[in-house]
Order: structure tokens, then sequence, then C-alpha cells
């Protein structure tokens, strides 16, 4: 059975564009002592339940939510700061870096034709007062596409904390000193107050654990410009997508028919100021095919959907996510329709960066999915711990003499030793300072 639309891509969907996040760095989040993780145009994670495959997710969805609103907030929606710090963290704070590529400009016209940036951010949090976390470090130094240093997006500031007051004084270090110096809120990021390119593209961040019982309930209409992470606003998206980029829709729903095999289309329908999504399926008289509402529908049928969603989404003005993260797309999939839907999520990364966490052999027997874009994670010791691929298994695949989901059936799937040595020796060095 083909897994493929009979129409073949256009020429920016046959080919991977290059990931926005090319490396993220955390230290002392949840389960996540440290990490220092490359990342793909596709990136699967994978591991056991309970290895920390979410821990990493819900941390890019952190930092997207610091830049929407503000730290504070962030870290209430997850319960507070003693929630989401490592428990048994040596220092009070935690950090993050990413290295990041994409475009300078708007992309809302949807061209590519922008010079690219290259650009590390980081930043660190600590405890501040009544239990919320403040804002101690936060830097950024980009480059254009030649590597000249862009002065007026460049800075770096230190924060002087008294434990006492909670109180943070800040200085201004590095080539770039704006004039007049603007005080950053603790509760801020400076790069999202300034209106820097970079912080709308970490709001671009979309992280979905989908849930059909919302799905399945009618949502108020224009509710959102992307998906909500849960899914609720997928009838939204449908009509939207339907209304102003018809294309796409029809890749959605052949997509669709090919995981779902009884699906022959979808049809947004407004209900008094809410919509829904009603099916129709295959199964009624000549011509006249059997309709169901999305409250009739399986999880697995609603969860593909959203999957597909999530990957070819846009908004009404042509803007794309960054970065789609999908929790377990296998979830109430039967095996033999994985495949489909691993072709379209390769697809969909012509558009945006794909990370998908699993534990799913069929995922994994997908030839689309290679060594290269595996990334190991394993619980070692109360410790999230995430690698490459152990080089045994590499050359297993290389030499065809098993499959990624051959290796995982077979617990089979190690840590690299000489990147978690690699990683060891960098979260020591970052201990010390």
């Amino acid at each position: 059975m083909s897994t493929v639309p009979d129409e073949a891509p256009t020429a920016v969907e046959t080919h991977r564009k290059p990931p926005f996040l090319r490396r993220v760095r955390i230290r002392n989040f949840k389960s996540i002592k440290f990490c220092d993780v490359t990342l793909e145009p596709l990136t699967v994670l994978v591991g056991r339940n309970g290895s920390g495959k979410s821990n990493f997710v819900e941390a890019l969805a952190f930092l997207r939510d610091i830049m929407a609103t503000n730290v504070s907030e962030a870290a209430r929606r997850r319960g507070g700061w003693l929630a989401l710090r490592y428990q048994t963290a040596r220092d009070e704070e935690m950090s993050f870096e990413l290295e990041v590529a994409s475009q300078v400009g708007d992309r809302n016209t949807g061209q590519d034709a922008c010079d690219p940036f290259s650009a590390t951010y980081g930043f660190t949090l600590r405890e501040g007062p009544s239990g919320s976390p403040i804002r101690l470090h936060e830097h950024l130094q980009q480059t254009d596409g030649s590597d000249a240093t862009l002065g007026d997006q460049s800075f770096s500031l230190a924060g002087s904390y008294d434990p006492d007051t909670y109180d943070v004084g800040y200085r201004w270090t590095g080539p770039c000193q704006p004039s007049p110096i603007p005080h950053p809120h603790p509760d801020h990021m400076w790069l999202a107050s300034r209106g820097f390119s970079l912080s709308k593209e970490l709001r671009r961040i979309g992280c979905y654990n989908f849930s059909p019982q919302e799905i399945r309930q009618p949502q108020k209409q224009d509710v959102g410009q992307f998906l909500e992470d849960d899914g609720r606003n997928l009838a939204n998206l449908v009509s939207r997508m339907r209304g102003g980029n018809s294309d796409v829709f029809d890749r959605v729903r052949d997509y669709l028919s090919i995981v779902v095999d009884a699906v022959e289309g979808i049809t947004p329908v407004d209900l008094g100021g809410y919509q829904t999504i009603r099916f129709n399926c295959r199964g009624g008289k000549p011509n006249e095919p059997l309709v169901f509402a999305a409250a009739a529908m399986s999880d697995g049928t609603l969860r593909v959907l959203a999957a597909l969603m999530a990957g070819f989404q846009s908004t009404s003005s042509g803007e794309y996510p960054s970065l789609v993260a999908i929790e377990e797309p296998e979830t109430s999939l039967h095996p033999a329709a994985m495949h489909a839907l691993v072709d379209a999520l390769d697809e969909a990364t012509g558009r945006t960066q794909i990370l998908l966490t699993t534990h799913s052999t069929e995922l994994l027997d997908n030839p689309t999915i290679q060594p290269e874009n595996v990334r190991v994670v394993e619980m070692v010791n109360g410790e999230t711990i995430i690698t490459p691929l152990d080089e045994a298994s590499v050359e297993i695949v290389k030499q065809q003499l098993d499959t990624l989901g051959g290796l995982e059936r077979q617990n089979q799937l190690a840590l690299n030793d000489d990147d978690r040595e690699r990683q060891q020796k960098l979260a020591a060095g970052s201990e010390s300072k």
C-alpha cells in the first residue's frame, strides 16, 4: 500500500529545511541535570516510559512560554519553581542555551529570500520573591550569513544577586551597550521585551500532547493562530487551512485517508459561533459517504489529524511554526498506519523542524528514520541522559544486519558512551563556574 499521496510534493517540501534549533543545552530542569543535544530537521527521541523524553519537550514549551509571557507565569503554569528545578542540584540556578539558525526579516510572505542568521542565546534563572523564578543572566550573539557580527543584535547582561532582598542589579558586558540602557525587569527576558526577531521564532515553537476529549468539544471560532498544545482548536485550523491554503488542506486530507482508510474527507462545521469537524467516511450508498461528527470518531483518527495539522499548519499571514514537537504520535494508532504518518511528518520538514518522542518500533522501522535522526533517552540514577545512538547500533543498521525498530524490540538502542562522557565534562565545567 502506498503511504504517500499520488501527487508529488512541491520543491520546498521535497527537501528538509535546515533545523531552527541546532543545539539545546539545559541545566537543572526537572529530571535533566544537564544535557547538550543536537537536533536535526527531523529528530526522534527514543526511550522507555519515565526516561525523561517529555521533560525535554516540556523544557522547549517552558522556553516558548517565557518569551510569550514572563518567567514567573511560565513557571506558575507548571507548578512553580520547585516543580521545575532538578531536585538534587548542587546550586540554585537553572540555565538554557540554544544554537539557532533562521531567517532575518519578515517570514510572513513565506519567501526564503531573506539573509540567514545564526545565533547563540542563553539565560540563567534562580528563585526570587515568593518562590517565583527571576532572570539572573542573559546573552545573545547573533551573526549573519557571512559570520559578521550584527552588533545591534548582540548583548550580554549579568546580574548581581542579593539573596536577602532578591534584588538583581544588572551590568552590561560585551561589544553592544544600548544607549540609553533600559532597565530589564528580572521577570522578563530582555530578548522578548525589545522585540528581537529570535524571540518571535521562539514563540512559534509548538509542543503537542493531543487530547481527543478536548478535540471532540466544539470550540469558539478564531481561537489562536497556531494549534493549541492539546489540539483543542483543531477545527479552527482546519477551517482556516481549507479556506486559505487549499493545496495544503488537500495534502493533509489525502494523508489522513491513507493513514485512516475509512476517511474520505473532512469538513469544518459552524455551530452558532462554535466550530467542529465532520468526517466523510466510506461505507454508505454510492456517492453518499457516511458522515460522522468528531465526537463519534476514534482517538486514533483525531490524533492523526491533529498531528498532520500540527506539521502543515500556518497562520493566516503565512507564518509557520519554527519547531513542532509531538509526543508519542503512535498512541491509539494501528501499527500498519504508522509508516504513512511518519512519511507525512517528514514531508512537513520542508516547512518546519519536527521533533517526535516515541517507543514505537513501527515508527523506527520507517526507512525515513535514519540513525542520525535518533536520540536515545535513558534515566540513569534519577537523571535523564540524552545522546546520539551508540556506534555499534549505527554500524548494525548501516550494514543492514538489523533495523532501528528491530534493535528497539531487543532493547539494544543504547546511549553513546563517548557523547555521554563529553556531556559529563561540560556539566562539570558549568558547575565549577
